[in-house]
């Protein structure tokens, strides 16, 4: 205190002046490079993650048109002409659809996390497909000996 003491209050007022335009400049420049690397943060997020959200929601759309094309020639196809046309659109559409998918995987092939999320798509789509299998070539051991047991009382004959 006894710093402050020995100065009047007109140099301690324009000294608390001065601090505090010191201080709202540095905090303001701390903000405006914050924004800058956060304007630079969205940008990247734009043009990787967003535009690929983007690429594969279209993909999702041309394989509607392309399943919707095919249940269409399932529906006509007594029709010839109509079903030649809707072929003809359906070798269209699965080509923009090859050719979309590859610019997708083109675009996000030096991604690692997109490599990554596409390999383990591929590895759990494995998983939960290899139990759906089991379950249909080998039905588990209580329904068949239930369904053994249930014959078996269907034909014992009753007192």
């Amino acid at each position: 205190m006894n710093a402050l003491g020995r100065f009047s209050i007109r140099t301690r007022l324009y000294f608390a002046t001065t601090f505090s335009l010191v201080l709202l400049v540095i905090i303001g420049g701390m903000g405006f490079m914050a924004l800058d690397r956060t304007r630079g943060t969205l940008e990247t997020l734009f043009s990787q993650r967003v535009q690929t959200l983007t690429d594969m929601s279209d993909l999702r759309t041309s394989l509607g048109d392309l399943r919707r094309a095919e249940k269409d020639i399932i529906i006509n196809f007594n029709n010839t002409v109509e079903v030649a046309a809707l072929r003809e659109s359906w070798g269209k559409t699965l080509a923009a659809l090859r050719k979309s998918l590859a610019d997708v995987r083109q675009v996000q092939a030096g991604d690692p996390a997109f490599v990554a999320a596409h390999h383990l798509m591929r590895f759990v789509g494995l998983a939960l497909l290899i139990p759906v299998i089991a379950r249909i070539f080998f039905p588990p051991p209580a329904t068949g000996q239930a369904a053994s047991q249930a014959e078996i009382d269907q034909t014992e004959p009753k007192d």
